[in-house]
């Protein structure tokens, strides 16, 4: 059973871990994957300027390095006892994360999601990504909630 745990360093996203490493040791799993999406940049000029200009200018490896420190960042600061499970860090960027998830999600059997909803109306719907994963995936996918979810 492959497992993936979608994360986007919010308190569902930690959640979301813990579910996804008792889910990987209920199936005698030894690795999951934490997955990343970083919102690729795109210019926001309405008429895109010379690149010489610097201002439309965006430098993907840049971004990409800066959403690995980030990921790295916030695992290593996550309280949670990984024990023998191996967790491979995988960062994409993607204009659309809830599509980049679901073109993903044909890879796994499971993919752990975070709830995310706060306020008044938390339990009315899911998040839009949340939801058009659900609806999307070629895999389970598990929403895990909790109190102050």
């Amino acid at each position: 059973m492959r497992i993936a745990v979608a994360i986007d360093a919010a308190n569902g996203a930690a959640r979301a871990v813990r579910t996804a490493l008792e889910e990987a040791r209920a199936h005698g799993e030894a690795a999951i994957d934490v997955i990343y999406v970083y919102r690729a940049s795109e210019p926001l000029a309405a008429f895109p300027s010379y690149p010489q200009k610097g201002r439309d200018q965006v430098d993907p490896k840049v971004a990409e390095q800066r959403a690995t420190e980030a990921l790295e960042a916030w695992l290593d600061g996550l309280d949670v006892d990984f024990g023998g499970i191996e967790v491979r860090r995988i960062v994409t960027g993607a204009s659309n994360p809830a599509r980049a998830l679901v073109e993903r999600s044909g890879d796994y059997d499971l993919l752990c999601l975070g709830a995310r909803r706060t306020g008044a109306f938390r339990d009315l719907r899911p998040t839009v990504v949340s939801e058009q994963v659900v609806r999307n995936a070629q895999c389970s996918v598990l929403i895990s909630r909790g109190r102050d979810a």
